[in-house]
């Protein structure tokens, strides 16, 4: 009855019942790991997002299902109960664990089923949920810049003027030949969240390197949802002109199991143990 509420909270009853299902035994793991670790506590698990959201036992028939299906069934790593930590939307890709909760290689030892890859179905899910802000910066640049990225390319314009020690300097014109980004977690080279990258500028016939900083563009109005949290930059086409897109997404921790994700993977097909061995690798179910 627990698990029901859990996945009623934290999914509900639209997800497919193979999503459903792995939720359900990604919550039971959680749990009986908490459990575990808290025997002796006042609690086992904290009721909310801190933790693991509960809000009563359901009814709802499918949730039941997804509950009863997998009765007993947990993810089990070299016979230890695995954390299984998961959040809404990835962004299209995992996180380690050192680097959503802090501790680096040594948290990483300890969670060696997570780490960081690519998810497809995570990705596709989310741009068509609105989870993936974008803003296209065209590599060349003719005339003035349109207004959802004049504060940007003023950005950048400035850092120009600064790198040139000059105040002359026109945005018509200016032309970016390359993005070297800056990692946030410099330890993890194959991560994608960056938190400034360096510019290669060409203006007036002058070429500079200049740095933005990717961190501060929420603040400064490029993205508009303070719900997501990394920030990224790829090479694309917009209307048939090259440039960049950069990107704001990520909704939650980004370790584990990515709800959306799995609702993706369930739509396609894919059962609720290829859902969770994709999320939670190298681990087994157990009961």
């Amino acid at each position: 009855k627990y698990v029901i509420g859990v996945v009623a909270m934290e999914m509900g009853s639209g997800f497919p019942l193979e999503a459903l299902k792995a939720q359900a035994v990604a919550a039971r793991s959680y749990a009986a790991k908490y459990i575990e670790k808290r025997k002796n506590g006042e609690y086992h698990i904290v009721d909310g997002p801190t933790e693991q959201a509960y809000i009563g036992y359901s009814t709802n028939a499918k949730l039941n299902q997804a509950a009863e299906e997998t009765k007993g069934q947990m993810l089990v790593f070299n016979n230890s109960i695995v954390e299984a930590f998961y959040s809404a939307s990835h962004g299209g890709q995992t996180d380690a664990a050192g680097n959503a909760f802090g501790g680096g290689d040594s948290k990483d030892t300890a969670y060696p089923y997570f780490g960081i890859y690519d998810d497809p179905y995570d990705r596709k899910i989310s741009e068509n949920k609105g989870l993936i802000e974008k803003v296209f910066l065209p590599a060349q640049l003719k005339g003035n810049p349109a207004k959802t990225d004049a504060t940007l390319w003023g950005d950048i314009m400035e850092a120009f003027k600064l790198a040139r020690n000059t105040s002359e300097g026109s945005l018509s014109g200016a032309r970016i030949n390359s993005i070297t980004p800056t990692l946030k977690y410099p330890r993890t080279p194959n991560s994608r969240w960056y938190t400034s990258a360096t510019l290669n500028v060409t203006v007036n016939g002058s070429t500079k390197d200049v740095s933005i900083n990717l961190s501060k563009l929420l603040s400064r109005g490029v993205f508009k949802k303070s719900i997501l949290r990394m920030t990224s930059f790829e090479q694309g086409t917009s209307s048939g002109v090259d440039g960049w897109y950069l990107t704001n997404q990520r909704f939650g921790h980004g370790v584990g199991l990515s709800q959306w994700g799995a609702y993706q993977m369930a739509n396609e097909g894919k059962g609720y143990k290829e859902i969770l061995g994709f999320y939670y690798r190298n681990c087994a179910l157990g009961t």
